[in-house]
């Protein structure tokens, strides 16, 4: 009814969706079932509104058809624009579901869309291939935030590389991808983003390709490496770059940084460094200022260090975490020291000052 005649629509449309109990949880926040799908239509027709953030998030895994009625949704918003960023935290088993995905990440591009985020508690369990050649898409991307390997599935890789090859990208993340290292050379090899500002990766790429992209793509100013991944091979055959003139921020684990600071030269005007450690450290028992010393070293200038805590909860493995190396001589002549993260716990004056101490051993001044 609500079909075929706009008064129906205003009575049979909206007691439909109050019978079934669709609504917004939050604003733009709506958890994918099968009555969620089934109104989708409806909603659209009857009482969509534009919405500042859409998020999409299951509990369950979900099916072909609800994948289904997903891209019918963001195909009758085609070159609306009313969804700007999306949001995809979904339940999907990946085998059998790259066809249908893939239509629904080309769905949600053809709605004008500008942010993309999207993640899966998922495995792998994919076939992982990038093609040598791909169409390009039309797209107004200006963010996209990858964390699950199904984008590089073989019915998801040519929405993919069309995005990092044509899309006029800001902001990229990368995380979680199930790449292999020598994937990432043929990966980064293949993008081509010259308004890319920012620039995430997980530990598994390689800090060859990843210092020949910062090269192709000059205008980044902050690099993140997670602690998603598998770590890679050395880089003492390496031989370091140009100089980065347009990186500011740097950010990512000490294991991770050091290797890489040895394969890239910084701007003297360098800024922000940023260290991070897992939330549950498997090395928290070891100190760690000796590594963070080591990658300062080759930031002569730097104006802020920021050091992310691991999930530490007793004041033992939190001394043996902060305390100085008494035999180590090196200073670090930085302005700001931040340290985020402290459990709440060990938030007392004792520690604070076990803390403090090894600062003033770590900074020139505070």
């Amino acid at each position: 009814l609500s079909q075929v005649s706009q008064r129906l629509q205003r009575i049979a449309g909206h007691c439909y969706l109050v019978s079934v109990g669709f609504r917004l949880l939050i604003a733009g926040w709506l958890d994918v079932n099968e009555v969620v799908c089934n109104a989708l239509p409806v909603w659209r027709r009857v009482a969509f509104k534009p919405v500042k953030t859409l998020w999409f998030r299951s509990s369950q895994t979900l099916s072909r058809r609800q994948l289904g009625a997903m891209c019918a949704f963001f195909d009758s918003l085609k070159d609306t624009q009313a969804v700007c960023p999306v949001h995809l935290h979904l339940y999907i088993d990946p085998t059998g579901m790259s066809p249908i995905f893939g239509s629904l990440l080309e769905s949600i591009l053809g709605s004008g869309c500008t942010e993309l985020h999207a993640s899966s508690h998922s495995a792998s369990g994919g076939l992982i291939r990038i093609p040598r050649m791909t169409q390009l898409f039309p797209s107004t991307l200006t963010s996209l935030n990858i964390s699950l390997p199904m984008f590089f599935f073989p019915h998801s890789i040519r929405f993919t590389l069309s995005v990092l090859r044509s899309a006029p990208l800001a902001i990229l993340w990368l995380n979680n991808t199930g790449l292999s290292p020598l994937q990432w050379v043929v990966l980064l090899g293949k993008v081509n983003l010259p308004s890319l500002v920012e620039l995430e990766v997980d530990q598994t790429c390689l800090y060859g390709a990843l210092a020949t992209c910062l090269i192709a793509h000059w205008a980044i100013s902050k690099l993140t490496i997670s602690h998603c991944g598998f770590p890679t091979m050395s880089v003492e055959d390496i031989t370091p770059c140009s100089v980065l003139h347009s990186l500011r921020k740097l950010a990512g684990p000490t294991t991770r940084i050091l290797p890489l600071l040895k394969v890239i030269t910084l701007p003297s005007d360098f800024q922000c460094l940023y260290i991070t450690f897992h939330p549950y450290h498997p090395e928290r028992n070891q100190n760690v200022f000796s590594d963070i010393l080591s990658c300062v070293e080759y930031l002569p200038c730097l104006s802020h260090l920021e050091i992310s805590m691991p999930m530490i909860t007793s004041t033992d493995e939190l001394a043996a975490f902060v305390t100085f190396p008494i035999t180590d001589k090196r200073i670090i002549p930085v302005r700001d020291l931040t340290f985020r993260g402290i459990h709440p716990i060990l938030s007392t004056p004792d520690v604070f000052d076990a803390i403090v101490s090894s600062s003033l051993h770590l900074l020139c001044c505070l």
